[in-house]
């Protein structure tokens, strides 16, 4: 039997050679991708093995610490600069995984990534201080390229030290929040069309296979026998493609591991294969692939004269495209009902509740119903170009896309899948990159004090260079008793406490953009929020507040009849009430523990910088608190926009490619019919441009099609959290490099199909 499957697969002739080498090389690409998202959850768990085992484990009593540490985390340039600093540490302290030995004041211990950037940067040094003395290995590291230190300091040079007993926690709740989701993400994205692609690839020549055996069933060879035959020569591709596939996943794994593809980089070494893994997705794709290549010619087999025939596709129902007409009809309201924004308010209005669920809806319904409606599109565009006034290769084309339109559907309904993935990712990720990091002209920094803060700090980082810088202080408070419930303003102030704001007159008219009357320097006044002045939340004139100056000593101040009102959403006010405001330069009770300083910095590239690198050198671990940077929401919009960009992408090309297989292994079939239509007189020019307008017609259609709903679908779900935005663009940005693919890889199908010439030797094979 074997020996049999062979001689079939060697009298094929070229044509068979080639159908062989096409199934075992897109049976490898398969099996490429596959193995890479099914490598990415073993680089994930790695990641959170690694912040599990370096995280400080505290001393659960006092005097059984090994060491003291702080740790700080910063956005420098973007990505995420984490710091621990450690003083006292003993000769027997464990260390941290990768590292050799801990340092000690004035020396530190820094990813080589973080060694090589302090080379050049002389900001950087004042946030990483001390002398180099080794680097962390790759057991300590999360990848090639993060940004990590251990510092060495003195228990008096730093702030906010506590006592450790040693390494390693499972609290990264962190890492597993921005990681959360990210296998499933790409693993929707690849998967079906891996799937798709691994079945169309199995399935190359169908028909003249079909036709094959059943002659063979005609001259008396059992079906079981060829089924046999069939299912070997499949598994052949398979096992042979599936090796080829491991091997190109040793060769490209160490490339796109260290690329930063997918948001983040890796070391190769974690996610190399294993001999078992590798023989397990050996032997499965072996296994499908001659199940595959058999199951498709039980019909033909059974039936081995009707399997010598061509038959077409039945009547195409126009109701099919009833799902993509309702899903279209629920997004109009949020695209063309919902005005544009009036205003410059810096507001997001989110849709909640039914109305978000139902936008939600017509998202997927759109989607879904074009993916159901490509069929009756396709026969329509078909029908409509049979027409007498369209060339003679035209109407040839369309007839085809009229009598078997869903064997192209099956081809294209992948990349239309990924089309409209592109574009609503897109408008997912642009709302999650503007909440990541804005576009700011001026950044605030805050300084939040605490109990264990140390006034004298507070004060010496208010001197830092800023455009503009304020304090908040607290109001003293008195503990709710048993039995007791506040009730009114004045109740609120004494249990929950009033804001206190210190800033210059000059500043606060500049960055208040309405007039906020009256105001001089070294004078107290109430601060109030438009619409707040005479409601329930403000406070009335003369009652007295009571605040602790730098000695401890109670202040009491009544409220000052004089009002300052400022506009809402103001970086000054209390959203919940009232606040005093006192026009001066620096806090009238003095520096306490508990005041909080705030700085505008400017926007201006390396200004932010400049500023952490000053105030590092105040404190090494003085935490700065940016809004505009959030490094949690930063990266995870780098992960999820990195997996979804090349998620969608490897589908795509995996889509189109098996568009372009299929598309000439369907030229090679078509031989008969070429040969039919020159007996009838037709042109070789004339029989090429039927080839080309089957090719291209119905790639057109589906890519305008998908690209159109993706288009309108993004901006439907980029809307549901705020739905004043104008119309974003970017969707068509996201998908135009997929179209360019697909054409590319298309046109260079379309040269291979019409550049075949028609041989005697042909006819007479089949």
């Amino acid at each position: 039997m074997i020996r049999l499957t062979l001689r079939l697969m060697r009298g094929g002739g070229p044509a068979g050679a080639v159908r062989l080498a096409l199934m075992t090389l897109g049976i490898a690409m398969g099996v490429l991708c596959a193995t890479l998202v099914a490598a990415l959850p073993v680089v994930l768990d790695a990641r959170e093995a690694v912040v599990a085992a370096r995280a400080t484990r505290p001393a659960p009593n006092e005097g059984m610490e090994r060491f003291l540490f702080s740790e700080a985390t910063e956005v420098w340039n973007g990505h995420r600069l984490g710091r621990v600093f450690v003083a006292e540490v003993r000769p027997d302290a464990p260390l941290p995984p990768g590292v050799s030995r801990l340092p000690g004041p004035g020396e530190s211990v820094v990813s080589p990534q973080l060694s090589a950037a302090l080379a050049d940067d002389a900001a950087l040094r004042q946030v990483v201080p001390g002398a180099v003395i080794g680097t962390i290995g790759p057991a300590g590291l999360l990848g090639p390229d993060e940004l990590f230190a251990y510092i060495g300091v003195r228990r008096d040079d730093v702030g906010d030290l506590h006592q450790a007993i040693g390494w390693g926690s499972r609290d990264q709740f962190a890492l597993d929040k921005q990681q959360a989701g990210l296998t499933e993400m790409l693993a929707m994205l690849v998967l079906p069309p891996v799937v798709i692609y691994l079945v169309i690839c199995s399935r190359l020549a169908a028909a003249t296979r079909a036709r094959r055996y059943a002659a063979l069933r005609l001259l008396g060879l059992r079906r079981s026998s060829a089924l046999r035959l069939a299912a070997g020569e499949a598994a052949l591709a398979g096992g042979v493609g599936a090796v080829l596939g491991i091997g190109l996943f040793q060769l490209v794994n160490p490339v796109i591991a260290g690329s930063g593809i997918i948001g983040f980089r890796w070391f190769p070494e974690t996610a190399e294969l294993s001999t078992g893994y590798a023989v397990l997705i050996i032997g499965v794709i072996t296994a499908v692939s001659a199940f595959v290549g058999a199951i498709g010619l039980r019909r033909a087999l059974a039936r081995p004269v009707e399997g010598r025939a061509d038959t077409g596709d039945g009547p195409t129902r126009m109701a099919l495209l009833l799902p993509l007409m309702i899903g279209l009809g629920i997004l109009a309201y949020p695209l063309l009902v919902v005005p544009d924004r009036t205003d410059d308010l810096p507001i997001r209005v989110a849709m909640t509740g039914p109305m978000g669920w139902l936008v939600l809806g017509g998202v997927l319904t759109a989607c879904v119903g074009l993916l159901i409606g490509l069929r009756p599109l396709l026969a329509a565009a078909g029908s409509l170009l049979t027409h007498d006034r369209f060339p003679t290769s035209v109407r040839l084309a369309a007839r085809r896309m009229v009598w078997e339109p869903s064997a192209t559907i099956r081809l294209l309904a992948g990349v239309a899948l990924l089309i409209l993935v592109a574009g609503i990712g897109e408008g997912v990720m642009r709302d999650l990159a503007m909440r990541a990091g804005p576009v700011v002209t001026n950044y605030e920094v805050q300084i939040a004090g605490g109990p264990e803060t140390d006034p004298k700090l507070l004060q010496r980082s208010f001197q830092l260079d800023a455009s503009y810088r304020w304090t908040v202080q607290r109001s003293a408070i008195t503990p709710v008793q048993p039995g007791e419930s506040p009730n009114g303003i004045a109740d609120l102030i004494k249990y929950v406490g009033i804001d206190l704001v210190t800033i210059r007159c000059g500043d606060l008219k500049t960055l208040v953009t309405s007039d906020v009357g009256n105001c001089g320097d070294g004078r107290w006044y109430r601060l109030v929020q438009e619409g707040m002045l005479g409601s329930p939340f403000d406070i009335p004139a003369g009652l007295p507040v009571t605040f602790l100056d730098a000695s401890g000593t109670k202040k009491e101040i009544p409220v000052p009849a004089d009002v300052l009102v400022v506009p809402q959403g103001s970086l000054f006010a209390n959203a919940a009430s009232a606040s005093l405001l006192y026009t001066g330069s620096e806090p009238v009770f003095g520096w306490t523990p508990d005041a909080d300083v705030t700085f505008l910095v400017s926007g201006e590239k390396g200004e932010l910088t400049k500023f952490k690198a000053a105030a590092a050198a105040i404190s090494p671990n003085l935490r700065l608190n940016v809004p505009a940077e959030n490094i949690v929401l930063l990266e995870t919009y780098y992960h999820q926009r990195g997996v979804l960009s090349a998620g969608t992408f490897v589908g795509f090309l995996l889509g189109i490619l098996a568009f372009a297989i299929a598309a000439v292994d369907r030229a090679v079939e078509r031989r008969r019919d070429v040969a039919s239509l020159r007996v009838l007189g037709i042109r070789v020019r004339g029989v090429r441009a039927v080839q080309l307008i089957q090719l291209l017609t119905p790639l057109g259609l589906v890519i305008g099609a998908s690209g159109l709903v993706g288009h309108l679908a993004g901006n439907a779900v980029l809307r549901l959290n705020d739905v004043h935005r104008p119309w974003h663009m970017g969707t068509l940005d996201a998908m135009l490099p997929l179209v360019v693919v697909a054409s590319v890889i298309v046109l260079g199908a379309a040269s291979i199909v019409t550049g075949r010439s028609l041989r005697t030797e042909d006819l007479r094979r089949e």
